[in-house]
């Protein structure tokens, strides 16, 4: 690894482990969104669903939805265990806003037999992948 820069290992179930170099990762923590530099304080975080965003030193920043899981920042590294993931390359934005209005019609009562905490999070969910789908910074 490159001087000044971070290594970021994120893993999920079922999808490959992604690793890259970059000089600010900024992490959806349940407690709020924060940014990680070189140097950071240690920590161990739970996750939201949100956006994680990975700026490497060159090129185009890296945007991936996450849902729920752990991140651990520990010498210049930044270890994120998700629940699920998403590249935003890899996400369909029509599907993703169709997933947004259903959940948003469980959560109205338009749709019966789910809870409202249920609701919430595939709201979460389908919110996170319509901004990483997006690019959109926080």
């Amino acid at each position: 690894m490159a001087e000044g820069l971070l290594q970021l290992e994120l893993s999920a179930p079922e999808h490959e482990p992604v690793e890259i170099e970059a000089i600010e990762i900024v992490v959806p923590g349940s407690g709020g969104v924060f940014t990680v530099l070189p140097g950071h304080t240690p920590l161990l975080t739970t996750l939201t669903h949100g956006v994680l965003i990975a700026y490497p030193a060159e090129g185009d920043a890296i945007f991936c939805a996450v849902h729920e899981g752990f991140a651990e920042v520990l010498d210049d590294r930044v270890v994120v265990l998700a629940n699920g993931m998403e590249l935003s390359d890899s996400i369909d934005a029509a599907r993703a806003e169709a997933a947004k209005e259903r959940a948003e019609d469980r959560i109205a009562g338009v749709t019966q037999g789910h809870t409202v905490e249920q609701a919430q999070a595939w709201l979460g969910r389908a919110r996170a992948r319509i901004q990483a789908q997006g690019r959109e910074e926080y």
